[in-house]
């Protein structure tokens, strides 16, 4: 089931964007070359980004430059100099290092990743960068300020804070993490605009959008939202796709295809991981 799923997102990508097809499969075979010795440094824009993620299957995604191609792409229409980007999941910080790159000096990047390990790239992220808004915070993003359990995963970047999500022998470990509203957060700094929101939460997306509903309730700007969506985990949250859908309505967005940002998505249509656009007018 999940190979004709990919399979078809292959085929309409190819149908769409033939250019970036090619430069997706052309990525996905560089990434079978050997890594050198980690960590490794590359220049993103002007920014200056470490790999190291202790393990090839991780890292050389992100290194070779194969690592959420479709995403990036997105990032790189929406994002300009001087904007804000906001990684809810931010991992060891590949997509906020492309990020930082784009919004240049003057823009802000915020970032979110609750584990320890990974807090740590972030870390030497922001060392590396000193003339850079990089902010990083060692929490999670949710709709109620506090503390929750995250599961974490023997697979890189898999890490969940809903129940049951990840099977057992897929769990090496348990950690109890601060979680902070991001409507709270974006009071605290006093950020009334944010360019893009990119959310990757394996499950726990709909919570971290409920955060941010003062925020929307408050401003006239609807940031673009670039999110993964995990069907599978609603029931496990006693939650539906549908209480997602109706909720992002509420505040005028609807859903794209991330390979355009044009093509409608039906969200209770999904059947499998998917990331895809949430996008809206602004309110008069």
């Amino acid at each position: 089931m999940y190979l004709r799923a990919a399979a078809s997102r292959a085929t309409t990508l190819l149908a769409k964007n033939p250019s970036l097809f090619c430069r997706v499969l052309l990525a996905k075979l560089n990434t079978t070359r050997s890594l050198p010795p980690l960590p490794a440094q590359k220049w993103i824009e002007d920014v200056v980004f470490e790999y190291d993620l202790g393990n090839y299957r991780g890292t050389a995604p992100m290194y070779f430059g194969s690592y959420g191609l479709l995403i990036v792409e997105a990032m790189k229409r929406l994002l300009k100099p001087g904007g804000v980007f906001v990684d809810v999941g931010a991992n060891i910080g590949y997509l906020s290092a492309i990020a930082a790159g784009i919004v240049g000096k003057q823009g802000q990047v915020h970032c979110f990743e609750p584990v320890p390990t990974y807090f740590e790239r972030l870390e030497r992220l922001v060392e590396l960068n000193p003339g850079h808004s990089i902010t990083i915070n060692s929490k999670a993003a949710g709709e109620a300020s506090g503390n929750c359990t995250i599961y974490v995963t023997r697979e890189p970047g898999q890490n969940t804070m809903v129940p049951a999500y990840k099977s057992g022998p897929e769990i090496i470990s348990t950690l109890n993490v601060p979680v902070v509203r991001l409507d709270s957060y974006f009071a605290e700094r006093k950020i009334n605009r944010i360019s893009l929101l990119k959310i990757d939460a394996e499950g726990f997306e709909l919570p971290v959008l409920k955060g941010l509903q003062h925020f929307l309730e408050g401003s006239k700007h609807r940031p673009a939202i670039i999110c993964e969506i995990a069907p599978r985990a609603y029931s496990l949250m006693g939650r539906t796709i549908s209480e997602l859908s109706d909720y992002m309505a509420t505040y005028g967005y609807a859903t794209y295809d991330l390979i355009d940002g044009k093509t409608p998505i039906n969200l209770c249509s999904i059947q499998h991981v998917e990331d895809v656009l949430f996008a809206a007018k602004a309110v008069n």
